[in-house]
């Protein structure tokens, strides 16, 4: 199955080409394809939490990396949360992370 984001047929080495039991484009008509009966996928934990399903078995991987995760936010515009959260992991900063979870109205500069 691909869904937009994920690894494509191409991306994976010649002799490890999956095969391809459906086209999806977002993650629940991936897990209805996967309920039916026409492919396997991996996929975050947290889709997991929040798509329980009797029709799937969600189990962990072992022995694998850690998936690599980016927080995206708009660059224009964003809500104030988004932006101050979004410095906050740049600079890697406890004191403006306890900010964020706290004050309901975070001061934002312009350009920052």
């Amino acid at each position: 199955m691909t869904v937009s984001g994920t690894l494509a047929p191409q991306d994976w080495p010649a002799d490890a080409t999956p095969e391809i039991g459906a086209e999806t484009s977002n993650a629940e008509e991936y897990l209805h394809a996967v309920a039916a009966r026409r492919g396997v996928g991996v996929l975050p934990v947290s889709v997991a939490a929040q798509h329980p399903d009797p029709d799937i078995l969600y189990l962990p991987l072992t022995g694998v990396p850690p998936a690599v995760l980016t927080y995206a936010y708009p660059r224009t515009n964003p809500h104030p949360y988004a932006a101050t959260f979004g410095r906050a992991l740049r600079q890697g900063q406890t004191s403006e992370r306890s900010t964020f979870m706290q004050d309901p109205n975070p001061k934002i500069t312009a350009g920052t």
